[in-house]
């Protein structure tokens, strides 16, 4: 037999009679679980530790928080191996031995023997923004009773579809998912994506990435669906009601229609499915140790049309003041994040899109709130460098920028809080000339504050946000098998 337990988001429990590992667990409400947060688990669940089958192994496909979930490694047994992918940052390396833990690096090609269980890691070259040591996986039981596949977030649906047959044979268990957020209300200018359209649209994307990849390949016993699994919290709770399109509930039904020949689910929280000799044998819609909560209960996670302005957004940090001193030090990671700008998009949009006067055409700025002023900085790459400009309104005087507390920035920059924390809400963009000005700041962000390039200072934030969860920590522990297999 060969059992597969939805955990929620991105998470498996994976099982034998005799062996059980843990892929991506986030077994926590939330994904930080520091006060700046902005993300809790979607649907919210009943979680049992306890109750937990003894673990003997994680694997972890990459080093985002809804992956490398802190609040979730300080629940686990010291004595549970974790699998890591080779790729992954010397931080989170670093953190995993400080924790007590036994990690070991994943490589395409490596077969890794857990018990009962075979893990094969597959390479990812086309890299999603920031998610450089995304691994997808294959894993399968020995005896052949079955497997599942998943990209996690990886692109490469053609290829990895060749890897998973010629791991596993005919596929048991394959996984689609999308983490897709309309974040329309932070964007100035932007149009709502229609619930129904960015439905459709995904369902003819899911349909003909997996028409293509098993097109001369024998189909999987069952696609699994799966959207957004995560929900904001705090006051950008409103943003529930609107930014998650495409639900796999919605997906689901469409592609059960259109893919005929395959058993089509999009499961909850403790949905388990059970596999015979490749077979889909049985389902639970529940676990002892895992369950959704009353669906009466759940946040709005929809995409309902949006009218009217936007909520104000208060700071993630919680700081409102901003002194002298900070905007020396703002201005100092500022020079450092410039330097990273040289020759990349908006670099280049800037400098060498010039018009016609042979002036540059377009101009770029941070616009940061504090309790007492705006303070404007713009982007020049003729002195590489960020510049403090008089200006009473920057969204017209220039052609793109990004808005939010200056203590907000100025914290990601140090890798104090996750980037996440400030663009998932806590900001507002524009970009009056999109066709001409390529890149964001947004985006460069998200890439500047990645643990590869900063590792020392990654580990130092995980060490803080390890501290803050620690009283925190219940005196239930998911447990090790007795003889793990590492």
């Amino acid at each position: 037999m060969f059992d597969t337990t939805y955990l929620g988001h991105q998470g498996w429990l994976i099982e034998t009679a005799t062996t059980h590992i843990l892929v991506d667990p986030v077994l926590a409400d939330r994904t930080v679980g520091t006060a700046d947060d902005p993300l809790a688990m979607y649907p919210p669940r009943r979680v049992d530790l306890a109750a937990f089958p003894p673990i003997d192994a994680v694997v972890v496909t990459h080093e985002h928080p809804d992956h490398v979930n802190l609040p979730t490694l300080l629940r686990l047994d010291r004595s549970i191996p974790i699998h890591l992918p080779a790729r992954a940052s010397t931080a989170v390396r670093g953190l995993l031995a400080e924790l007590g833990f036994r990690w070991h690096p994943m490589r395409s090609g490596d077969v890794i023997s857990v018990g009962d269980l075979e893990i094969h890691p597959y390479h990812c070259n086309d890299i999603t923004l920031d998610e450089w040591d995304v691994t997808p996986l294959v894993i399968r039981d020995r005896a052949g009773e079955g497997s599942l596949a998943t990209l996690i977030d990886a692109p490469e649906a053609d290829a990895f579809a060749c890897f998973a047959v010629e791991r596993a044979g005919r596929v048991g268990l394959w996984v689609l998912s999308h983490n897709r957020m309309d974040l329309f209300p932070t964007r100035a200018g932007a149009r709502q994506e229609r619930d129904e359209e960015a439905t459709a649209n995904l369902a003819r994307e899911f349909i003909g990435r997996f028409e293509r990849s098993f097109r001369s390949l024998p189909r999987p016993e069952t696609l699994l669906v799966l959207s957004m699994g995560l929900a904001l919290v705090g006051d950008l709770a409103w943003m529930n009601r609107h930014v998650f399109p495409g639900e796999a509930r919605h997906l689901a039904p469409i592609l059960a229609e259109q893919l005929r020949d395959v058993l089509v689910r999009a499961p909850q929280p403790g949905h388990r499915f059970s596999l015979c000799r490749g077979k889909l044998i049985g389902e639970d819609l529940w676990r002892p140790f895992l369950a959704t909560i009353d669906p009466r209960e759940w946040p709005p996670h929809a995409a309902e049309p949006f009218h009217g302005a936007a909520p104000d957004y208060a700071p993630a940090i919680g700081r409102r003041d901003f002194t002298a001193a900070d905007l020396d030090a703002l201005l100092d990671e500022l020079r450092t994040f410039a330097g990273h700008l040289y020759g990349g998009a908006l670099m280049r949009s800037l400098y060498v899109g010039i018009g016609g006067s042979g002036e540059r055409a377009d101009g770029v700025a941070f616009s940061l709130r504090t309790d007492a002023e705006r303070i404007v900085l713009a982007y020049g790459p003729e002195a590489c460098a960020f510049e403090r400009v008089r200006c009473d309104d920057p969204r017209s005087a220039f052609t793109a920028g990004f808005e939010c507390w200056a203590g907000d920035l100025l914290s990601v920059l140090r890798l104090e809080i996750y980037a996440g924390c400030v663009l998932l809400g806590r900001c507002r963009m524009w970009n009056a000339a999109p066709d001409r000005l390529g890149g964001d700041l947004a985006s460069e962000l998200l890439l500047y504050t990645h643990p590869l390039r900063f590792p020392g200072r990654a580990l130092e934030r995980y060490r803080r946000v390890a501290a803050t969860l620690a009283a925190s920590v219940g005196p239930h522990r998911v447990a090790a098998a007795r003889a793990s297999v590492a």
